[in-house]
């Protein structure tokens, strides 16, 4: 989710009064009228920007040719222009339309113009007014033949191979400037354990098929593998690989169960696992991966984030199914180190502001800023573009909102690092308007509701149509969506409502539901009731004196699968520290009663450092989260539907 705070400048427009003077005859002059003073005669110039023009043979350049009027001059004023070098035309009757100012003249240089330097004149003429002229120097520049050259390009970009299995990739040459030579492939950068062949070795022509293959002890992990071609006559050529190694799923039952460390946290320094109500016990991994077995069906992780401006301690207690899917899952929300990528925005006004997003990376673009954009992080792989075009108003107490007026969807894409995309013209053919999605939300009961529209495409974008403005206490509401023409299959909108008293008083609680469903279909929404108040309380400090708290939360059946308890230490002398504590109800074998979380005591845990945990007399703030409905680990679809409630709070264990 994210949201955009954009101002618009507001533009005045003075007016200029013409007071006149009555002049009065003097003394002894004459009482009649004084004849006026005749005005300038009708006239025009000519001037040219830039005056000065470099063009390559086979190319375009463009030149404004400006008309200023004086003595009341309105007429059109006919262009010729003369001069120009063989082999570059200017178009035919030009003209400057009448009350015009300008004109934009494009000069087009074919591919066998003749090279060298040239002064053109650009003549104006209106009836029979004195003919005004303009001089541009020009200059065309020859084209020298490409010398031999070829690249190489690769079918996949990215490839998942798992230890003990292999993968193919199609490798293409590319030839230019004449080059016929063949082209000897090789690879570099491969992790240890994994191999690679190529068949043929040698390319003259055609594809040649690179396998891949890893052994059972594979490092694992992400890599840029460099594919390389070599002819003598050229020099060497490269395309990346993205290659990923990943160990098999674990077997049924309590065997092996792996986390992934990707992100900010790919490194942590201290990670442990409890087996049932047993001993925490600290793990060693194998670059990001931490394995562990299980003889009860249940138990928890612990691990440390190092953020750089403090810390940030996370558990998760939950059955052997959940370890599994949230220890395979970590890494597909905290994508690795990627590339960036650039493009451009047309058709755009001064009051309007633009979204693109492209798999994982999204950035906006502001029209005073400028028209240009940059993708950073984007991951390999095949990728939806999403853009949306909205415009910005203002109301009379100074907040703004947004209308989303344009989206544009380009499907399947695969870019390169350090590529540039085609311009995104909102005023082409290739954008089109969203259609209206009407919300009903259920027991609204009077709150402030404001929604969110996202769109997920079949290939794994996740774009924000439209963030919510100030809320409504309406329970049927409008959002935007894509129409179904322009939907394909595997796409789903959802729409997020979040809910809030009006009550400042009541500022700490918060509800809401995530609803899914198909393309330009209506969605009903059944909010939660308000999240019954959990009881947070100080408990005895660990054995190394760090702080531990606790809440006891009365489960409601609305909120009935998940309970989060977060913690955070961020004022005074002391630095920044956090702790989370997820709990399932399947790890605690109901939902129902009550759930308990708490701090555990890693005190006795070998590299374990207080400096993780909570100091003592220090203000905390907390937040108490609770989620029901569908299961998080089932597919998302059409009609999945997840609540969640919040409160806040603050104690001083």
């Amino acid at each position: 989710m994210r949201d955009a705070d954009v101002r618009s400048g507001v533009r005045h427009i003075a007016g200029i009064l013409v007071v006149g003077a009555l002049v009065l005859g003097g003394c002894g002059g004459s009482d009649g009228p004084t004849d006026p003073a005749p005005g300038p005669d009708p006239s025009f110039s000519v001037s040219l920007a830039p005056s000065s023009l470099s063009l390559d043979q086979g190319s375009q350049g463009q030149v404004t040719l400006s008309v200023s009027r004086s003595g009341g001059f309105m007429g059109p004023v006919a262009v010729a222009v003369e001069g120009l070098p063989a082999g570059v035309s200017a178009g035919s009757n030009l003209s400057v339309p009448g009350g015009a100012s300008s004109l934009s003249i494009t000069l087009t240089a074919a591919e066998d113009a003749a090279p060298g330097s040239a002064s053109v004149t650009l003549r104006g003429t209106s009836g029979q007014l004195p003919a005004q002229t303009a001089s541009l120097s020009l200059t065309i520049n020859e084209v020298v033949a490409p010398a031999p050259d070829f690249t190489l390009s690769l079918d996949p970009a990215s490839l998942s191979i798992e230890r003990g299995q292999s993968g193919e990739v199609s490798v293409s040459v590319s030839r230019s400037g004449g080059f016929e030579g063949a082209v000897t492939l090789s690879t570099a950068g491969l992790p240890d354990g994994v191999s690679a062949t190529f068949d043929p070795e040698e390319l003259s022509g055609g594809v040649s098929t690179l396998t891949l293959s890893a052994g059972g002890s594979a490092a694992t992990g992400t890599v840029s593998v460099a594919v390389s071609g070599n002819s003598p006559e050229v020099g060497t050529r490269e395309a990346s690989l993205s290659l990923a190694i990943t160990a098999p799923d674990p077997p049924p039952g309590g065997g092996s169960i792996a986390w992934l460390f990707c992100g900010v946290g790919a490194s942590p320094p201290f990670v442990a696992f409890q087996d049932g109500d047993g001993p925490w016990t600290r793990l060693q991994g194998s670059g990001n991966t931490f394995t562990f077995d299980l003889t009860a069906s249940r138990g928890g992780v612990a691990w440390v984030e190092d953020l750089g401006f403090g810390t940030n301690l996370e558990v998760f207690l939950g059955t052997v199914e959940e370890l599994r899917f949230f220890g395979r899952d970590r890494c597909d929300d905290e994508p690795g180190e990627g590339f960036s990528v650039s493009g451009s925005v047309t058709g755009m006004e001064l009051t309007q502001q633009a979204r693109i997003t492209l798999g994982s990376s999204a950035t906006q673009v502001i029209p005073m800023v400028g028209l240009n954009y940059t993708l950073s992080n984007v991951q390999p792989g095949t990728q939806d573009l999403v853009a949306t075009l909205s415009s910005i108003s203002s109301s009379g107490d100074g907040s703004f909102a947004l209308e989303l007026e344009k989206i544009l969807l380009r499907r399947d894409l695969n870019p390169t690092p350090g590529s540039t995309l085609a311009p995104l013209d909102f005023g082409g053919s290739e954008a089109f308007a969203p259609i209206d999605v009407d919300v009903s939300i259920q027991n609204l009961n009077g709150q402030q509701a404001v929604t969110n529209s996202l769109l997920f495409t079949r290939n794994g974008t996740t774009a924000f149509l439209l963030a919510g403005g100030q809320g409504s206490t309406s329970p049927n509401q409008t959002v935007q969506g894509i129409p179904l023409a322009q939907a394909v299959s595997g796409d789903l909108q959802a729409v997020m409502v979040l809910a809030f008293p009006g009550d400042p008083s009541q500022e700490d609680l918060a509800r809401g539901v995530f609803a899914y469903g198909a393309p330009e279909s209506s969605l009903t929404v059944a909010l939660g009731p308000d999240l019954a108040d959990p009881s947070v309380q100080a408990l005895p400090p660990a054995g190394d004196g760090t702080a531990r708290i606790g809440a006891t939360y009365p489960i409601q059946s609305a909120y009935d699968r998940n309970w989060a308890l977060n913690m955070s230490q961020s004022g005074g002398s002391g630095s920044f520290r956090n702790v989370a504590i997820q709990l399932s109800a399947a790890y605690r074998g109901s939902s129902t009663g009550q759930a308990e979380l708490e701090i555990p005591d890693l005190s006795d845990v070998q590299g374990w450092n207080a400096a993780w945990g909570l100091e003592t007399g220090r203000t905390t703030e907390w937040t108490f989260s609770a989620t029901g409905g569908d299961p998080v680990m089932d597919p998302l679809g059409p009609g999945v539907r997840i609540r969640f409630g919040n409160r806040e709070g603050e104690i001083t264990p």
